[in-house]
């Protein structure tokens, strides 16, 4: 990353500790049938809940399927959708890396002193400004300079624009392995292991867009009023932070 450095984070490994303890949990049939069992007994609201989620969990992991090609096409669909994720991160990694602008120290004026420290190529006057999102992120929020903001904001949405064909892939994966457990598509099967169904997902995400649209458009009005003038999309990020320097 730009402005951290990349390390084990004890949160990270603790978190992947319990992932891989719920997957053994939930592919594991005797564990499976002991949860079945388990469901059955005088349990806390909490306790059931807890219980039927890593039973559901395990039918959609395979558990119980006795088929031998079945669940080594539920293998190796699970282990090429690991290495299309990694495919993924590569291919925007590659993108990060590519030199967005080689830039005067006019041109990066509004920059703080910690990003120039990133950027400077040595001689103090020439500033590579490159295309990770982060620094996308600065620059489109800080630059005064409004093409540099504008070539950020196209930079930061063309990143892993070559993933398509490995969403694509991705998605193939995941409706195959739907379909082998009797599911319509991939969103039901997972839904199958949540607490929540789709139709209350759906409910809540509509009740957040119809009130953060509308925040919106008054945030809008207000930025174009603090401007005075018309916004490009690229200045929205540097008109806002502007506003609020003004505020406080």
């Amino acid at each position: 990353m730009l402005f951290a450095e990349n390390g084990w984070h004890p949160k990270l490994f603790r978190r992947d500790r319990l992932s891989t303890a719920a997957s053994i949990l939930a592919q594991s049939d005797f564990l499976h049938e002991a949860l079945r069992q388990l469901s059955e007994q005088d349990l806390s609201p909490v306790q059931r809940r807890v219980v039927m989620r890593l039973a559901r969990e395990g039918f959609t992991m395979g558990v119980g399927i006795e088929d031998p090609k079945t669940l080594r096409s539920l293998e190796e669909g699970t282990k090429r959708l690991a290495q299309l994720a990694t495919v993924f991160s590569q291919n925007v990694a590659q993108d990060e890396e590519q030199v967005l602008l080689r830039a005067s120290r006019d041109e990066i004026k509004g920059l703080s002193q910690k990003v120039l420290n990133v950027l400077n190529t040595g001689d103090g006057e020439e500033f590579w400004l490159t295309s990770q999102r982060e620094a996308c992120e600065a620059y489109g929020r800080d630059a005064e300079n409004a093409d540099v903001r504008r070539k950020a904001f196209l930079a930061a949405r063309r990143l892993g624009s070559g993933n398509l064909p490995v969403i694509a892939e991705m998605l193939r994966i995941r409706q195959d392995w739907a379909a082998v457990l009797g599911y319509r598509n991939f969103a039901d099967l997972v839904f199958e292991a949540r607490s929540a169904s789709k139709a209350e997902v759906e409910m809540l995400l509509q009740a957040l867009r119809e009130s953060s649209e509308a925040a919106a458009v008054e945030e809008l009005k207000d930025l174009k009023t603090f401007a005075d003038e018309d916004l490009r999309v690229w200045d929205i990020d540097h008109v806002r932070s502007k506003m609020k320097q003004a505020e406080f």
